[in-house]
């Protein structure tokens, strides 16, 4: 039985048929098949993983990172392959992606992300620098100063693949029963509102959708991408363009954008940037922000002025993804329960459902192949943070992230290299100002609960940032128990948790980056604060006050504050983990 009927569902009941017709399959999906992320994407089917090379190879070694990517880049491929023998007319284009560089800054980040291609061995077909002509040449976006390109991505219609991929796995005896929303799943079952339905393996393919399961609120983040799509253009619009290949396309930015010329001539063009929403809801509410639609048509207009001062949108859509604790999509079947999942795909996944797919159909037939060996099979991401911490971490990684990248546009220039400096070159600290992260002082109150103080400012140094402790027992005046500094080794995971790669030297009160620009350390800033976090039950670390973050508080959110705070003694009563 798999539950969802989306590209990881689907994919997994095609291959598992395709195997062993004897099989009795089942698909279970609440609304339609291709109805969430499968069925609104940006339609890009890419060799993209969410864990870079460096942080596969720091947890698993050179060789499993390097086999990850060689199957991720064979898995365009079959796709391709599939959507030709069965006929499925998804307008498939395989004209690979090409990434901008439009500031110093962005242009620094392609030249890295080649050179760790060079290091794992992947070779100008895999991935090349393009100086400014070259990028220009392939999608004449404004002020282009140079890019990346990679021939492994093609460019589909995301629904008219989901669609067709459900076709043909009911042609291969499959069946589909659509209108069914699952509320939980347990070994050998999952429950419906009409009852509870019985099966030996149960595959979790709800993606992000999986917090409204009973238990799962805490699996994955759900967080939004919206798109826009233009009119159909005129050819003289797109030779101006260019992207005569249907090459996908992005840029170097923080906030991830995506673009692809469809084939009846438009530009599709999606972005992250629309918030989180508490507890981890989904709601069609909230595929529609007039907000985001006004700043990805901003963007596009940035982007390509040919288009004019109001970019002619035509159509505005969006829906949740599922982003993993650690950023690390996972596929894995627990023998003892019957349990299978697949997910976190972090937005990437229109490829990698495909390889999910033919893992689980590996898994749960029990042989070993090359596909159950990659390292991502079996790996269990941590839970998120329960909430307020879920909501201020997503959020204020989401607004880190916008800051560097207008910062960037403001500045467009990139700050020269540097090295750490010695540990027996201490009259040099002030000149590293840029390169120091002031390590957040974690405080214990005297009933127990830990809390971080302390919001970096422009140089990394600490302000006073206080927050509310809530105690059901007693209110009061937060006091200092003890400190709590990171290791080097904690520092070290949360690099590699965002898939930073950069040497760190930690000394009491201080943790050295170097080669990480501003937006990167306050990224690290922050994940430390809320890795080292500790939260001891039944106590919970408030979120309300005059800031957050560095961030004034409108009255709007306090409201919303003082909700949280009675929904966090309501947890402490009844013990709900999530």
């Amino acid at each position: 039985m798999i539950v969802g009927a989306g590209y990881t569902g689907l994919w997994t009941a095609y291959y598992l048929a395709g195997a062993d017709p004897t099989l009795r399959i089942t698909v279970l999906e609440s609304e339609i098949a291709g109805y969430g992320a499968s069925g609104r994407n940006g339609g890009w089917c890419s060799a993209l993983f969410p864990t870079s090379l460096s942080a596969l190879a720091r947890r698993h070694g050179r060789d499993a990172a390097i086999a990850m990517q060689r199957t991720m880049q064979a898995t365009v491929r079959e796709v391709g392959r599939v959507v030709a023998a069965e006929g499925i007319d998804c307008d498939w284009q395989a004209g690979g992606t090409v990434v901008l560089a439009r500031t110093d800054a962005q242009l620094g980040r392609a030249r890295a992300a080649v050179d760790e291609a060079r290091e794992f061995g992947f070779g100008p077909d895999d991935m090349r620098l393009l100086d400014a002509g070259e990028a220009a040449a392939r999608c004449s976006a404004d002020g282009v100063r140079g890019g990346t390109y990679t021939p492994h991505c093609a460019a589909v219609h995301p629904a008219r693949l989901v669609r067709g991929l459900a076709r043909a796995v009911e042609r291969r005896g499959v069946t589909i029963h659509e209108r069914t929303p699952v509320t939980a799943i347990r070994s050998g079952a999952a429950v419906t509102p009409a009852g509870v339905v019985r099966a030996p393996v149960i595959v979790r393919a709800t993606e992000g959708y999986t917090p409204g399961l009973r238990g799962q609120r805490r699996a994955v983040a759900p967080v939004y991408s919206l798109m826009v799509a233009t009119e159909p253009l005129p050819a003289e619009t797109w030779a101006r363009i260019g992207l005569a290949e249907r090459e996908t396309f992005s840029d170097y930015r923080h906030v991830i954008i995506y673009g692809q010329r469809t084939a009846d001539g438009r530009l599709a063009f999606g972005g992250r940037g629309a918030p989180y929403h508490f507890g981890s809801r989904v709601s069609p509410a909230y595929d529609r922000e007039p907000q985001v639609f006004a700043a990805l048509r901003r963007v596009l207009g940035e982007l390509f002025p040919v288009l004019g001062p109001q970019v002619p949108v035509s159509h505005t859509w969006g829906g949740p993804l599922g982003v993993a604790r650690d950023w690390s999509a996972s596929v894995g079947l627990d023998r003892s329960t019957g349990l299978a999942w697949a997910g976190g795909y972090v937005g990437d996944g229109v490829g990698t459902t495909n390889l999910a797919g033919r893992t689980l159909a590996d898994l749960i037939r029990g042989e070993r192949t090359e596909l159950t060996a990659l390292p991502w099979v079996d790996h269990r991401s941590p839970k998120w943070e329960p909430e307020p911490l879920r909501w201020l971490a997503v959020n204020a990684g989401l607004k880190i992230m916008s800051s560097a990248d207008e910062s960037e546009q403001r500045t467009r220039r990139l700050r020269p290299p540097q090295d750490p400096p010695a540990r027996d070159r201490r009259a040099d600290v002030g000149a590293w100002k840029a390169a120091v992260i002031k390590t957040p002082l974690f405080r214990k109150t005297s009933c127990g609960v830990s809390y971080a103080n302390g919001v970096a400012d422009y140089n990394g140094h600490w302000g006073v940032n206080e927050l509310c402790n809530i105690c059901p027992a007693k209110q009061k005046q937060l006091c200092i128990d003890d400190y709590r500094d990171p290791t080097e080794q904690e520092v070290k995971d949360v690099l590699d948790t965002l898939g930073y790669d950069s040497p760190v030297l930690v000394e009491p009160g201080h943790v050295w980056t170097h080669g990480l620009g501003e937006q990167k350390r306050y990224a690290v800033q922050h994940h430390l604060r809320h890795q080292i976090w500790e939260v001891n039950q039944p106590h919970f670390p408030g979120a309300h006050g005059r800031q957050l973050l560095g961030h004034e508080v409108d009255p709007h959110q306090a409201e919303r504050f003082a909700a949280v705070r009675a929904e966090l003694v309501d947890a402490v009563k009844y013990g709900d983990d999530d």
